[in-house]
C-alpha cells in the first residue's frame, strides 16, 4: 500500500467560488487565465483555522481551487455537483443549505446566524397628546370584555364572601364593602 492509500500525502481539493458580488465571505482572486489565485474571506479563514487545529492531531493537506470565471458569480449547484461526483473533497463559501442539497451532500453546522433583514426608512407619526392613548393597544370590544370580567369577578366574590362575618363588621358601610369587592 502506498502513502496515498492512507491519505497521508494526498491533498484535499477544496472549491472556493470566484465571485463578482459579495466577496467578504469567500472569494478567489486570480490573474488572467485563472492562475496564481489568492483566497480570502471569512469562510476561508474559518476553514484554515479549523484545519490548523485539526493538523495538530493528524496531518491534513489541502489546496484551494477557484470555481467560476470571475466575470459572473458561479453556479453553486455546479459546485455541489462537483462535490457529489467526488471531483473535489469540499466547498468553502456562502453555500445555502437547501432540501435538495441536503440530500446530495453533507454540511457543517452553521457557524453564523443566517437571517434575512431588510432595512427601510421609517417615519414616525407625530405624537398624540391624547390622555387616553393607553387604551389604543386594545380594541373597544376587548376593553369592554376586560371591564365586564372584572365586574363579574367582583360580584362572584361578593356572593361568596357576604356570608363571612368579617365581611359584615360594624362600621363598614356599603362603600367600604364595595371597595373590598373590587380590591
Amino acid at each position: 500500500m502506498s502513502a496515498d492509500d492512507y491519505g497521508i500525502e494526498k491533498k484535499l481539493v477544496i472549491l472556493v467560488p470566484r465571485k463578482v458580488g459579495f466577496r467578504q465571505f469567500a472569494t478567489a482572486s486570480c490573474e488572467q487565465g485563472g492562475h496564481n489565485c489568492s483566497f480570502s474571506g471569512f469562510a476561508v479563514e474559518v476553514f484554515q483555522t479549523c484545519i490548523t487545529r485539526l493538523s495538530r492531531e493528524q496531518r491534513v493537506r489541502f489546496k484551494f481551487r477557484a470555481y467560476g470565471d470571475g466575470t459572473t458569480d458561479p453556479s453553486y449547484d455546479g459546485m455541489v455537483e462537483a462535490l457529489k461526483a467526488k471531483v473535489v473533497e469540499g466547498i468553502v463559501g456562502d453555500l445555502t443549505i437547501t432540501a435538495q442539497r441536503m440530500e446530495d451532500i453533507d454540511f457543517t453546522h452553521p457557524y453564523i446566524q443566517s437571517t434575512l433583514v431588510a432595512l427601510v426608512p421609517y417615519q414616525y407619526a407625530p405624537r398624540s397628546q391624547n390622555l387616553w392613548i393607553f387604551l389604543q393597544p386594545f380594541s373597544r370590544k376587548l376593553w369592554i370584555s376586560v371591564v365586564l370580567s372584572f365586574v363579574v369577578t367582583g360580584i362572584v366574590i361578593f356572593i361568596l364572601e357576604h356570608t363571612n362575618e368579617h365581611f359584615h363588621k360594624e362600621g363598614l358601610g356599603w362603600r367600604t364593602q364595595l371597595a373590598n369587592v373590587f380590591w
